[in-house]
């Protein structure tokens, strides 16, 4: 990739080398290869959570089963990363989709090449709540609801959320993006 040294980008950034490098390096090449081609794209790490990555079917069954319209979007799975593409009947969709497979057990990154703007995600740290991501994203803790909302059908309660998991962040105030 034309003479860069990625782990030396890495430290540069980093301050150090990851435990797993190739992911990094991976995702570089993917966004330097959706550049070139005037094409923009999102890829999302999230928490794997278990050694058997789900297949693609089984992602659209848990994808619909929650409601969400996948009319005009592909979902592929190869290895521990989902690929997801297509144009989404809306921005929300889209980013409830992205939300919905890469917070599945087995999946460890969601390529996204769907139309639209990149969402903005959350990660859930220890000793998050919602009322402090909203502090932190939001400038308003009282705005917690927004972020619960933004993320129905895959949260039930705004009580329940993880290290480790995605969360969307609802963009200029409203639930929908």
């Amino acid at each position: 990739m034309c003479g860069v040294d990625l782990r030396r980008v890495y430290e540069v950034m980093h301050g150090d080398f990851p435990f797993d490098f190739s992911l990094f390096a991976m995702t570089l090449r993917a966004q330097v290869t959706g550049m070139r081609k005037g094409k923009t794209m999102g890829f999302w790490n999230f928490w794997k959570g278990g050694d058997e990555t789900p297949e693609a079917e089984a992602l659209e069954k848990e994808v619909q089963d929650l409601g969400l319209n996948t009319a005009g979007l592909n979902i592929a799975v190869d290895g521990d990363v989902v690929k997801v593409s297509g144009e989404a009947v809306d921005q929300e969709t889209k980013e409830k989709v992205i939300m919905a497979v890469g917070n599945a057990k087995g999946v460890a990154a969601v390529e996204d090449t769907v139309t639209g703007a990149d969402p903005v995600f959350h990660e859930v740290a220890k000793g998050d709540t919602l009322w402090k991501i909203a502090e932190k994203t939001l400038g308003n803790g009282a705005r917690y609801t927004e972020i619960f909302e933004a993320n129905r059908p895959m949260l039930s309660d705004p009580d329940k959320i993880y290290p480790g998991q995605r969360l969307r962040i609802p963009q200029d105030g409203s639930t929908t993006a």
